[in-house]
């Protein structure tokens, strides 16, 4: 069985056991729990909604165009139109997916630069810059809000040649070089700011932040042919694969948000095409292939199969590291980068 197959096999799970149907949206678990359908997962969301373009990229169908569009109107019809929440790193992730799929002709572009502005007035000079993680927590500055805006305003610029988008690019990038990272072993901390006062997360080791900073700096070294944006790519995934791997497997990180950690962490490895890279996710992908459960869902771990059913982040975590896999497979780029027109 190619990786190919078994990306449309895990994406089949995803429609059939997760998808809603009267909105085209995604439930948060399966089987679902009270209240789920009262549950929207905002940034699970977006990430469901990159797992489309995904499977519209792989193997374009009509189908899957449908499935795209739906979401979208499902998205603003239970959202009333208004698309962004509270958060600003969920609302980056929203708008990195929408730009995908306006590649893919969802023409939701307009959408994608809306939250684009929206991102950008979360920017202050506390702890010397920086996206806040929430409007509700102005002080707290994060990789999770600022590695996603950072590839999203590379984008915006390589889609439609605004200088402004490239500089907020890098600038948000030097921030986070500057303020979260340890360049002695190219560790990415978390964040600053959250206790309210200049404490940094040190300890908060998560393999979705680095996986962002790399994807950053990849955009920026694709745009900019600046080889130091390659260095430190380079320096960030030696960090991941030394010290947030067991046995050459991305790390277990958790239920709940963390579950979807290590997917996102695999989509910017995928897109770098180097063989540190393609060893750990081959490794990784075998692992959690072979620890489905029987409806064929990924579970929490990839090493062991999940008992009771499994969340969505979960299973999207595990369908994007296949995705990844069949990137590999096919030799092309994984999912991290958006093309600039459909494939």
């Amino acid at each position: 069985m190619t990786w190919a197959e078994r990306a449309e096999a895990a994406h089949a799970v995803l429609l059939e056991r997760y998808r809603s149907g009267w909105t085209g949206l995604f439930r948060p678990a399966d089987p679902p729990a009270a209240g789920d359908r009262l549950r929207l997962a905002y940034w699970w969301q977006a990430q469901a909604l990159d797992a489309l373009v995904d499977a519209q990229l792989r193997a374009p169908t009509v189908a899957g165009a449908r499935r795209i569009r739906a979401f979208v109107a499902g998205l603003r019809l239970v959202r009333a139109g208004r698309l962004v929440n509270d958060y600003y790193d969920d609302v980056a992730w929203m708008a990195l997916a929408l730009l995908r799929a306006d590649a893919v002709g969802a023409g939701t572009g307009r959408l994608a630069r809306g939250l684009w502005r929206h991102l950008i007035g979360g920017w202050s000079d506390t702890h010397g810059g920086g996206i806040s993680w929430s409007r509700g927590q102005r002080d707290y500055k994060n990789v999770p809000a600022n590695g996603p805006a950072a590839i999203l305003a590379a984008r915006l610029h390589r889609r439609y040649g605004d200088p402004a988008d490239l500089r907020w690019a890098q600038r948000i990038v030097e921030w986070i070089d500057n303020t979260l990272v340890d360049h002695a072993t190219g560790l990415v901390w978390d964040g600053i700011g959250r206790r309210g006062d200049d404490h940094v997360d040190r300890d908060w080791l998560f393999t979705y932040t680095h996986g962002v900073l790399i994807g950053a700096h990849d955009e920026l070294a694709a745009l900019t042919g600046d080889p130091r944006h390659t260095a430190r790519a380079d320096a960030t995934t030696d960090a991941v694969v030394t010290h947030l791997c067991q046995d050459g497997v991305l790390q277990d990180e958790g239920d709940g948000d963390g579950a979807m950690f290590r997917g996102i962490c695999a989509r910017y490895l995928g897109a770098r095409n180097r063989p540190r890279c393609r060893a750990v996710l081959l490794r990784s992908s075998e692992a959690a292939w072979s620890n489905r459960d029987a409806a064929g869902r990924f579970g929490i771990s990839w090493r062991t199969p999940p008992s009771g059913g499994s969340s969505l982040a979960a299973h999207l975590s595990g369908l994007f590291l296949c995705e990844q896999a069949a990137a590999l497979e096919r030799g092309s780029p994984g999912r991290g980068r958006a093309p600039a027109e459909p494939d």
